[in-house]
């Protein structure tokens, strides 16, 4: 919010309601009362002026409450040296140029020397705000380069901070992509070994497939012929039998034949000749 200096009147009958009050910047004010700006800050510096002035601080600049009544008055005049408002270069106790007549080039002189001295005052006042609002920018000067020096520095700290995850982000890139052709040599690997097994795959597959109509063949060509032997099976335990007498047949005369060449060769003790020759005779 805007600040607001006052000027406390000297009277009661100063008072003015701030109500009553017409905010303008300095110029305009001046323009409107047809004075210089100095004037409308002797007036707000002083207590025993008929109207009290008011200033405040805006954006960008001060703006001065000016009464409405004096305004309305210059108005109504046209000039600025009414009776309600008092001469704008000249304090309110200061006598007229009447009363000045008797004294001649003397009263003119000290009338101009104390307009002066208001103007010496006027401008050295000015001259105070300029050189505080210079040490005020001075400071504001400072306080921006710091910020800049401030800005700037984290500036340089982003960067680097930035520089360091790009060079990481293109370090985990080249690794990455290392990676990847890794991944894609064993891929293409991969997939000449599986080509490879489906190949052979596909061959056994054939094979198993030749394997088994073979297979279908000789279980047709047993199942035909089980059918061509099923009447001779019931003469099995008839032809068994018979086989295991003549091998029973061909043992007894294996050994009777044993048995005889033993004899023909001498090699045969008394009692077992005696014995054979016996069966002979029988």
């Amino acid at each position: 919010m805007p600040s607001t200096d006052t000027h406390a009147p000297g009277t009661a009958e100063h008072r003015v309601n701030s109500e009553e009050m017409v905010w303008l910047p300095i110029a305009e004010a001046a323009s409107r009362l047809k004075c210089d700006p100095g004037t409308i800050r002797r007036r707000f510096n002083n207590p025993n002026y008929t109207f009290k002035y008011e200033r405040r601080e805006v954006y960008g600049g001060v703006e001065y409450g000016i009464p409405k009544a004096e305004l309305d008055a210059v108005d109504a005049t046209g000039n600025a040296g009414h009776a309600a408002a008092g001469d704008a270069r000249q304090p309110e106790t200061m006598p007229s140029d009447a009363e000045h007549a008797p004294h001649g080039d003397a009263g003119h002189s000290q009338a101009h020397d104390h307009i002066a001295s208001e103007w010496r005052e006027d401008l050295l006042a000015q001259i105070e705000i300029l050189i505080a609002e210079n040490a005020s920018l001075q400071e504001d000067k400072s306080h921006l380069r710091s910020m800049i020096d401030k800005l700037d520095e984290a500036h340089h700290e982003e960067l680097g901070r930035l520089k360091s995850q790009l060079e990481e982000s293109q370090f985990e890139n080249k690794s990455k992509d290392a990676k990847i052709e890794v991944l894609e040599v064993q891929l293409s690997q991969l997939e000449t070994e599986l080509r490879e097994t489906l190949r052979e795959s596909e061959q056994r597959s054939t094979q198993l497939a030749h394997r088994i109509a073979d297979l279908v063949q000789e279980v047709e060509q047993n199942r035909t012929r089980v059918y061509e032997l099923a009447p001779l099976a019931k003469e099995v335990p008839r032809l068994q039998a018979a086989v295991e007498e003549r091998e029973v047949g061909l043992i007894d005369a294996e050994r009777e034949l044993a048995q005889v060449r033993q004899i023909e060769s001498g090699r045969l003790t008394g009692p077992i000749y005696r014995l054979l020759q016996k069966k002979v005779r029988r």
